[in-house]
């Protein structure tokens, strides 16, 4: 099956799809593409359980296309208007290119799209909440690899891998593009030229256009352990940039003890992690954090990675710097609402430290990370504060 010119409609008969209209504006594709559905069907790791994903395997690898399948919420942007608008606004900026890469190859390419509105599941949802109403969204896009293939080639790839994606997500959240599901399934890399892919902007918000209160989409098993509380479920505990990091982090963890040589190791640890209840979900996660903190064992055992391992020590690292900033947040606030007086200069500076670190600042505290530490660490970490953080002009708070 050729794929259509952009603009152009045709039968998508092997996906059992008609009509599939192309508004990708940044990507043509070219006539002679081909992709033959039915090959190969493989089901990925989605939000919510709002899509799924079917591998279109073609004649060269370079062919390869997925096509993806999804609710869409109709009080958000479309994936493709989303990803368009990213590429356009990143298009505009000063990031260096041949540095820290192309902040246009950070965003999935979407070659064609089309939206069911008449297909509405709200046939069968009568009890919808308001902006909630859901319908069928299509998209083809190129095939991307998981994240854990890079372990395939050891962990100094799959490390590299995760800081060109923080700087890639870095770049997204400062232009108002929040991407919000950060998971095992939506980092990725492109396996012709081996960049990484932020993909799945389906549950993604923007300054402009956001749902009423706060939104609390995600993946469970890899949202920050604040988010995983009643509060926030009830949509009172607003999203902030601090929270996508932690699901870096969580996603890092869940790829280093289960994956080796680009595959699912025998009787993998963290299985717990993956449940249908959100308190059980977080105690879960409580739990290895503290394992790997303290330098335990993990259940069921596994060789992959031992506490005398380079990588276990990242990943404590990083645990404890998380937790340093949280504690002192809370302090902060404590004195903000306990000690500070109302309208004063201590109250005001005690804010401004508490809003920088909620939002964009709290990239001042990721340098003194291991992670940052390696020569590709250092760069990305040269490139978070002189296009992220320097045009803010805002120093470090951490103090």
């Amino acid at each position: 099956m050729s794929l259509p010119a952009v603009g152009s409609k045709r039968k998508l008969e092997a996906a059992g799809s008609e009509d599939l209209a192309i508004v990708s504006k940044s990507q043509k594709v070219a006539e002679h593409q081909t992709a033959t559905a039915g090959n190969t069907f493989e089901a990925v790791n989605c939000s919510s359980g709002h899509a799924l994903g079917i591998a279109l395997e073609g004649s060269e690898a370079t062919n390869r296309k997925a096509l993806k399948i999804s609710l869409h919420q109709v009080s958000r942007s479309r994936e493709v208007e989303l990803a368009q608008n990213a590429l356009e606004d990143l298009a505009g900026t000063g990031f260096l290119a041949h540095s820290g890469g192309d902040p246009l190859d950070y965003p999935p390419r979407n070659l064609a799209s089309h939206e069911y509105p008449d297909l509405s599941v709200d046939i069968i949802r009568k009890d919808t909440r308001p902006f909630g109403a859901r319908v069928p969204d299509l998209l083809v896009m190129p095939r991307y690899e998981p994240i854990q293939a890079l372990t395939k080639t050891g962990d100094e790839a799959l490390l590299n891998g995760f800081l060109a994606l923080l700087y890639g997500h870095a770049m997204l959240w400062s232009i108002g593009i929040e991407q919000r599901d950060i998971s095992a399934g939506n980092l990725m890399f492109n396996p012709n030229n081996g960049k990484p892919q932020l993909c799945d902007f389906d549950l993604a918000h923007t300054d402009l256009i956001r749902p009423a209160g706060y939104s609390n989409t995600g993946t469970w098993a890899f949202m920050a352990l604040e988010l995983l509380s009643w509060l926030a479920m009830g949509g009172r505990v607003p999203r902030l940039y601090r929270h996508e990091i932690e699901s870096f982090v969580a996603v890092l963890i869940w790829v280093a003890f289960r994956y080796r040589d680009g595959v699912l190791i025998s009787n993998p640890p963290l299985g717990d992690w993956i449940n249908a209840s959100y308190s059980e979900c977080k105690s879960a996660r409580e739990k290895t954090y503290m394992i790997i903190q303290d330098n335990l064992e993990l259940e069921p055992k596994q060789d992959r990675i031992s506490p005398e391992s380079k990588l276990w020590r990242i990943l404590r690292d990083a645990l404890e710097e998380m937790d340093g900033v949280d504690a002192m947040q809370r302090l902060q606030k404590y004195h903000l609402l306990k000690k500070a007086d109302p309208g004063s200069e201590e109250a005001s500076k005690l804010q401004a430290k508490i809003e920088d670190i909620d939002g964009l600042g709290y990239i001042d505290t990721l340098f003194v990370w291991q992670l940052f530490k390696s020569p590709r660490g250092q760069e990305v970490a040269r490139l978070l504060q002189t296009y992220i953080r320097a045009p803010q002009g805002c120093g470090s708070m951490i103090s």
